[in-house]
């Protein structure tokens, strides 16, 4: 266990930057939707920290109706961070009367709370203290586990969710290391993570007898969760601010889930409308644009992107690269990428230039996404295929 003293300190430090990130996020950063959750989130993880500190050094408090009515708030945390995330991942996405639904564990516990509102407040300690397990009342215990529950549940849910989400970047994205969220990724990952811990601190005390066993260690790692969470969420907020980026992302949400497949990406567009000779036509204008324009190469190049260059909707560019030549737009858009580094590494006025600046020239954004793509592609290292081939061509 850790020290008292410590854990209540974090607790104390980490409640009041929780309120101090809420106000920046309302105050700079509230323009971008999910971000109003985020503050919220961080609200809430404030006021229940410092709630918490407060109960673990007064232990009047610790069975008072403010302490209890506090706690039950500790219920919205976890489908704050599961909005948060739904919000990112589809900026159109708005609030609908399905979501109260996300507050019933709540007001089903503050409903709990009811018999005692009718005793004097000197009377509501000895009345819980009346069943209790180690020293600590049956409620807590159970209370503790419930929370524990619906936190693995939610942040399960919102890791699906991102993983759909990331299934659906190759239809949508040229690049996958920004898009891909691993910031949100690991956010969620900690936090389940806590949530783990916690069921297993509440575990190992109703299975050990550890009398007024305080829970420091999932204590003290939500405090430092929360930093985590509001900084990296600031320090985003930027970068998910940008109409491209939010377009992108709101594309990505509709392809979502989407799994290669010629039969699967024919009921996918069944009821799309686009005649053969349409599809045909947007083909021709797709291929003349690649040639001519050569757009893979901007590195952040989307499918929207392409899409209004010639003149297209995404859902319908998106048809004809599945349809018509079996391909996501991330393997289309790469395969010119690699193409045009093949042709660098045997320009001989090129044979000066590191390999890595002819794969940035043609699009790339990463040594190691590039390196893998084109081994995939040509069964060689970049250096090898320069090596071989540029001797071949020379001969």
């Amino acid at each position: 266990m850790m020290p008292d003293q410590l854990v209540n300190m974090i607790l104390l430090l980490a409640g009041v930057q929780g309120l101090f990130l809420a106000l920046i996020l309302l105050h700079k950063f509230r323009t971008l939707y999910a971000n109003r959750f985020l503050a919220l989130l961080m609200f809430l993880c404030g006021v229940i920290l410092l709630n918490l500190y407060h109960s673990e050094t007064v232990f009047s408090y610790r069975f008072g109706l403010i302490n209890l009515f506090f706690i039950g708030m500790t219920f919205l945390i976890t489908p704050t961070q599961y909005l948060y995330t739904r919000f990112l991942l589809r900026p159109s996405d708005r609030l609908n009367f399905k979501d109260l639904l996300h507050l019933l564990p709540m007001v089903l516990y503050w409903l709990s709370l009811t018999p005692l509102l009718t005793l004097p407040p000197e009377r509501v300690g000895p009345h819980l203290t009346n069943s209790v397990f180690h020293g600590i009342p049956w409620r807590f215990i159970l209370l503790n586990f419930s929370l524990a529950l619906a936190g693995i549940v939610y942040m399960a849910f919102t890791l699906y969710r991102l993983h759909q989400f990331r299934a659906g970047l190759s239809a949508v994205v040229s690049s996958l290391e920004k898009m891909q969220l691993q910031w949100l990724q690991t956010i969620t990952s900690l936090s389940l993570f806590s949530w783990v811990l916690f069921a297993g601190e509440n575990g190992i005390f109703v299975l050990c007898e550890l009398e007024n066993y305080g829970f420091g260690i999932s204590s003290a790692f939500s405090g430092v969760f929360i930093y985590l969470l509001g900084y990296w969420g600031l320090l985003k907020s930027d970068w998910l601010l940008q109409p491209q980026t939010a377009r992108t992302m709101e594309q990505v949400g509709q392809e979502a889930g989407w799994e290669n497949g010629k039969g699967r990406a024919a009921r996918k567009y069944e009821k799309s409308g686009l005649s053969p000779e349409r599809s045909q036509d947007y083909l021709d204008a797709l291929l003349a644009v690649m040639e001519e324009q050569r757009p893979y190469l901007d590195s952040e190049l989307s499918l929207p992107q392409l899409a209004e260059l010639i003149s297209v909707t995404p859902h319908h560019l998106s048809e004809v690269l599945n349809t018509r030549l079996q391909q996501t737009f991330f393997d289309f858009i790469n395969r010119y990428r690699i193409e045009q580094v093949k042709k660098d590494l045997l320009d001989p006025q090129k044979q000066s230039m590191k390999i890595l600046a002819l794969a940035f020239d043609a699009g790339f954004s990463s040594k190691t996404a590039f390196n893998a793509l084109f081994k995939k592609n040509t069964g060689l290292t970049p250096s090898q295929y320069r090596e071989r081939c540029g001797s071949s061509a020379r001969s």
